[in-house]
């Protein structure tokens, strides 16, 4: 059982096709769970011109609510800094960084399956492949925020139990 935590609500900051929504879906519609929320940034995009502003203040407001004990938002490089700005604790969930170039190009790879299966579009393929390297290490050596590294082949859905028993955020922080 993945605990409540609305008095202290977990922001995860995941990468694009770590299974943010497939999880939230999950466990709102087969646990009955209400207290895990999806964020998805692809509507606020579309209304945004100065995007991520919207967006940003819907994850504050989440957080704020009290409502939800997860809240699952874009690793956009915006965001963390608005969360930073804010005062908004978050931890990053990203794909396993590995020093082996090759095993990074075959975890790039499946990703790239994987936004294919999902049928996203060429244009935001291309994006992700082009930036892969460059986002990968602003997130990890750039980023304060705590991290966890998923294996290739695996999702948030199978790393959620390291997720909640991390310390408290703010813990880390002193």
């Amino acid at each position: 059982m993945i605990p409540e935590r609305k008095n202290d609500p977990l922001v995860i900051c995941g990468f694009p096709g770590i299974g943010k929504t497939r999880f939230a879906q999950y466990m709102n519609e087969r646990e009955g769970r209400t207290d895990i929320l999806d964020l998805d940034s692809k509507p606020f995009k579309a209304v945004d011109s100065e995007h991520p502003n919207m967006y940003c203040r819907e994850i504050e407001k989440a957080y704020q609510s009290k409502d939800y004990s997860y809240i699952l938002v874009s690793c956009h490089k915006k965001v963390r800094e608005y969360m930073q700005e804010h005062g908004i604790n978050y931890i990053i969930v990203m794909p396993e960084i590995q020093e082996n170039i090759d095993i990074m190009r075959a975890t790039r790879n499946e990703y790239m399956k994987r936004y294919l299966s999902r049928g996203d579009s060429v244009k935001f393929m291309k994006k992700i492949y082009d930036n892969w390297y460059k986002w990968m290490k602003e997130m990890f050596e750039d980023d304060p925020a705590p991290k966890i590294q998923i294996h290739k082949r695996l999702y948030i859905e199978d790393i959620f139990e390291d997720l909640y028993i991390l310390p408290d955020v703010k813990e880390q922080e002193s």
